[in-house]
């Protein structure tokens, strides 16, 4: 499902808004939002009928995909002394930065190079910001 041209399209334009928004988006509450909609979602949305590329993935690369949990284990064992009013918040911080690395196989399907090529892309969109910010100010 993820391989379908409209999820394609989907999941691009959320790695292109999670790279160039960041430099455009006249507020934060904008570009959380985009982020939502282009990137978190497809990333749900994807990842059950991506299940089998996804615990290949997590089989082939366990030794980077275990520390990465054991930091999560972690930070969620160090939210048990935080002193924030609310805890909750910082759990959806998380779950957020974990949905966001669940982005990347779901969109790359076992090819990093679509995912290197949005990348190349983003920075070159990135730098044309960065020079028109320039001219501008």
């Amino acid at each position: 499902m993820q391989e379908t041209r409209w999820a394609q399209v989907w999941m691009t334009s959320g790695l292109l808004w999670f790279l160039l928004a960041i430099a455009v988006a006249p507020t934060n509450k904008l570009y959380q939002q985009g982020l939502v909609a282009l990137l978190w979602l497809p990333a749900m949305v994807f990842s059950w009928p991506a299940r089998a590329r996804i615990r290949e993935l997590l089989y082939e690369q366990r030794w980077v995909y275990l520390p990465m949990l054991g930091l999560l284990v972690w930070s969620l064992i160090s939210l048990s002394w935080t002193s924030d009013e609310v805890p909750s918040r910082e759990v959806k911080r998380l779950l957020y930065i974990g949905v966001f690395l669940l982005f990347f196989p779901v969109f790359a399907n076992a090819r990093p190079d679509r995912i290197i090529r949005i990348m190349q892309w983003g920075g070159i969109g990135l730098a044309l910001t960065a020079l028109v910010a320039t001219v501008k100010f």
